[in-house]
C-alpha cells in the first residue's frame, strides 16, 4: 500500500531555510509544554506534599493521570491527523493545553480531584501534540537532514524543564505556585500564533491528492516566490500521482497498515514503553528526590534541578548530531546501554551524596533517546500512517507513564523516603538493556538516508 513520494525530490534540493527554522521554533515552544509542565509539577509536588499532606499514592496519581489523558490523546488524535491533516489538529490541541494549564492556577486549596481533571485534559492535549510534532517536522525537512531537524528541535525541549525549575526558583517566593501555572499557558499561546500562519505539510497534501496546496506548501518552505515555478511543481506532482496513484485508505486499512509490519511495530511499542516507564518515574520527581536525599528545601531543589535538566538538553544535542551520522539504530543502541549502567549504580547509592553524580549521566541519556525513537518510527511508515505510528509509539510510552509513577508512589509509602526506591531503578535498568539487545539484533532495517513514502 506504500507509494513513491515525489515531494522528496523537491525537499532534498534545499538545505536549511528561515521557514524551517521558524517551524522548528514553533515545535520547540509546543513540545516544551510537556517538559515545562513536568518541571512545574516537580517544583510544586514538594509544596503540595507538605501543605496538603499528600500520600505517596496521591503523588503518583498527580503524574500518572497525565499519562491516562496522554494515552487517549496519543492513540486517537494522530489517527485523525492522518485523515484530516496535521495543521488543524495541532491548533486545537494547543488551545486545550493552554486552557487546562492556566486553569490549574485557579485550583481550590487541597482540591486533588480538580487538579486530576485539569491534568487529565492537559495530558490528552500533550499526548496528541507530541505525537504529531516529529511527523510534522520530518514532512517538511530536507531528506539529508531529516533526523537532524527533528533531533535539534527536541534538543531544546529539556529547557522547558529547566525553565520551569528556574521559574519556580524565581516566582515561588513572589506569587507562589499558582503564578507558575498562569505563566505556563504562555508558550502554548505563542506556539499557536505561529502555527496559524503556516501551511499543511506538503507530504500529507500530496498523499491526499491536493496538488495545488502541496505545491504551495513546498514553495512556502523553500521560499519560492515565482508563481510559474509553483504551477510547474503542481503539474509535476499531478502527473506523478497519475503514474503512481496513492490509494485513499479507509480507517480499517489505515490501522491495518500499522500492524502490517509486525517486527517494526513490536520494536516501536517496546521502545515507547521503555523510554516512557523510565522517564516518568524519574524526571517529574527529581526535585522530590533531591529534597529527600539531601534534606534541602523545595526552592533550593528547584534551582538545582534547573541545572540538572540542562544535561538532558546536552544529551539531545549529541543525539541530534549522531542520528544522521551513525544512523538511527546505532544511536539508539548507544543511548540505551548508558542508562542501564548508571541507573543500577544510582539505585545502589540512594540516600548518599553519590546520588547526584551518578544520576546525571543517566539523565543525560534517558531525556534524549526519545527523539531517536520517534525519528525512527516516522521513517519506517508511509505518510498515510506516519502520525498514527508516532501516536501508537507515544501511546505505549504513556501507558508506561501510568504504571511507573504508581509503582513509585507505592514504594515510597505514606511517608515518602528515597531509600526504598532501589527496585524501581533496577527495573528501569533491566528495561533499557532489553531495549538495547533488541536494537543490536537484525530485526528491523536502518532508515538513515532512505526516502519517505506516501
Amino acid at each position: 500500500m506504500e507509494a513513491p513520494d515525489p515531494v522528496s525530490e523537491y525537499l532534498r534540493t534545499y538545505t536549511f531555510s528561515s521557514r524551517l527554522l521558524a517551524l522548528i521554533i514553533i515545535v520547540i515552544l509546543a513540545d516544551m509544554l510537556e517538559f515545562y509542565d513536568f518541571g512545574l509539577l516537580s517544583v510544586v509536588i514538594p509544596i503540595w506534599e507538605k501543605a496538603w499532606s499528600l500520600t505517596g499514592v496521591e503523588i503518583g496519581l498527580l503524574v500518572s493521570v497525565v499519562g491516562v489523558g496522554g494515552v487517549i490523546g496519543a492513540f486517537s488524535v494522530p489517527i485523525i491527523a492522518d485523515r484530516v491533516g496535521r495543521r488543524p489538529v495541532f491548533v486545537w490541541t494547543l488551545l486545550l493545553i493552554a486552557a487546562s494549564t492556566g486553569l490549574l492556577a485557579l485550583t481550590p486549596t487541597g482540591n486533588i480531584p480538580y487538579v486530576l481533571v485539569m491534568r487529565f485534559l492537559l495530558g490528552f492535549g500533550i499526548g496528541a501534540l507530541y505525537s504529531l510534532d516529529y511527523t510534522l517536522l520530518q514532512e517538511f525537512a530536507p531528506e539529508k537532514y531529516r533526523g537532524f531537524t527533528a533531533g535539534i528541535a527536541s534538543a531544546l525541549l529539556p529547557l522547558g524543564t529547566s525553565l520551569a525549575a528556574l521559574t519556580g526558583y524565581l516566582v515561588l517566593p513572589i506569587w507562589g505556585w499558582r503564578g507558575l501555572f498562569a505563566i505556563g499557558a504562555i508558550p502554548a499561546i505563542l506556539s499557536l500564533i505561529g502555527r496559524l500562519v503556516m501551511p499543511e505539510t506538503p507530504r500529507w497534501l500530496y498523499a491526499h491528492g491536493k496538488f495545488k496546496e502541496a505545491a504551495r506548501s513546498i514553495a512556502w518552505i523553500m521560499n519560492i516566490k515565482d508563481q510559474n515555478k509553483v504551477s510547474r511543481i503542481e503539474e509535476d506532482l499531478q502527473n506523478k500521482f497519475r503514474s503512481n496513484p496513492v490509494k485513499k485508505l479507509s480507517l480499517k486499512e489505515q490501522l491495518s497498515m500499522l500492524v502490517s509490519k509486525p517486527r517494526e511495530f513490536s520494536v516501536l511499542m517496546l521502545s515507547g514503553f521503555v523510554i516512557g516507564f523510565v522517564w516518568y518515574c524519574i524526571v517529574p520527581y527529581m526535585p522530590l528526590f533531591l529534597v529527600l536525599n539531601y534534606h534541602i528545601s523545595a526552592i533550593v531543589a528547584a534551582g538545582l534541578f534547573s541545572i540538572i535538566a540542562l544535561s538532558g538538553m546536552a544529551g539531545r544535542f549529541v543525539m541530534s548530531a549522531l542520528i544522521d551520522i551513525l544512523g538511527r539504530k546505532w544511536t539508539i543502541r548507544i543511548f540505551s546501554l548508558v542508562p542501564f549502567i548508571f541507573l543500577l549504580l544510582t539505585g545502589a547509592v540512594l540516600g548518599t551524596p553519590l546520588f547526584l553524580p551518578l544520576i546525571l549521566p543517566a539523565y543525560f541519556v534517558i531525556d534524549s533517546i526519545w527523539s531517536a525513537v520517534f525519528v525512527y518510527a516516522n521513517d519506517l511508515y508511509p505518510t498515510r500512517a506516519r502520525a498514527s505510528i508516532s501516536g501508537m509509539t507515544y501511546t505505549s510510552a504513556r501507558i508506561a507513564s501510568i504504571i511507573s509513577p504508581i509503582v513509585l508512589g507505592i514504594l515510597m509509602g505514606v511517608h515518602p523516603t528515597i531509600t526504598r526506591l532501589f527496585p524501581i531503578f533496577a527495573l528501569a535498568a533491566v528495561l533499557y538493556i532489553i531495549m538495547s539487545i533488541v536494537y543490536w539484533a537484525p530485526i528491523t532495517p536502518e532508515t538513515k538516508g532512505k526516502a519517505l513514502t506516501a
